[in-house]
């Protein structure tokens, strides 16, 4: 079941839409990718890879159940009293314009609204307070041009935000270097955007990568001092990392966004 909530951010008066997780979603997902991983066969690879759609890294057969791990034990946390004053959601869309908004900044006479319909335009509409666009059938619809973290912690009372990237790998394989764009001056623009100077987002690894000491050290040199706190090792099996994951909630997050 999916619910939205509309915050205007000032400094792009842009309303955003959040999609809230449900723990029925968490649950009905983990359970879903385990029967399909469980019933897959080598031969069968090819076929039930070109089935998969929608999220980027579900062809990663456990891509989706270490964020959804964490996920849900987050959602379980905000369901108590301790927590009640939070709340996690999927996919937030507060940044999926951000490279347009980058743009716009220093070239507004570029996103001018054209007389006709012309394929690719794209402009700023002042009433939707947001970017569209035309699609090569000539459909207009909003503008999709930034990036999407996995999951966003808010805080209900105040709005603030925080956000995560988490990555299951195995020993193969460079999902942890998608997280490096946050190491560019993306950064930047996210902090802009949001208001703050803190740092605003944090990367939670998991799957055998983990256990393997070349990977243990690359992710320490790269985010370590980069993100102090930010980084997330979760070593234990699927379900058992809630005391990880809360840790750094209360110890990380919470501090920055109450």
């Amino acid at each position: 079941m999916t619910g939205t909530h509309d915050r205007s951010n000032s400094s792009c008066s842009i309303s955003i839409k959040y999609h809230k997780i449900e723990k029925k979603y968490f649950y009905c997902w983990i359970q879903q990718l385990r029967m399909e991983v469980e019933n897959q066969s080598p031969q069968q690879d090819q076929h039930y890879l070109s089935k998969r759609a929608k999220w980027q890294d579900r062809a990663n057969q456990g891509g989706k159940v270490k964020e959804n791990e964490v996920g849900s034990t987050l959602y379980d946390y905000f369901s108590t009293e301790e927590g009640k004053n939070y709340e996690v959601m999927a996919q937030p869309k507060f940044f999926d314009q951000l490279y347009l908004e980058v743009d716009y900044a220093t070239n507004p006479s570029n996103y001018q609204k054209p007389s006709g319909k012309i394929k690719g335009a794209t402009w700023w509409d002042t009433d939707k307070q947001e970017f569209r666009e035309y699609t090569e059938t000539l459909r207009e619809k909003r503008s999709e041009c930034g990036i999407k973290p996995d999951l966003m912690i808010r805080n209900k009372v105040n709005g603030k935000m925080h956000f995560v990237e988490v990555k299951n790998q195995g020993d193969h394989g460079n999902a942890h270097e998608r997280c490096g764009k946050y190491a560019t001056g993306i950064l930047d623009h996210m902090k802009r955007k949001m208001g703050v100077s803190h740092h605003p987002i944090s990367y939670i690894f998991g799957g055998d990568m983990v256990h393997k000491r070349k990977y243990d050290l690359e992710l320490k040199a790269c985010y370590g001092n980069f993100a102090p706190g930010h980084l997330v090792l979760l070593k234990n099996e699927t379900g058992k990392n809630g005391d990880i994951i809360l840790n750094w909630f209360n110890t990380v997050v919470e501090p920055l966004i109450r």
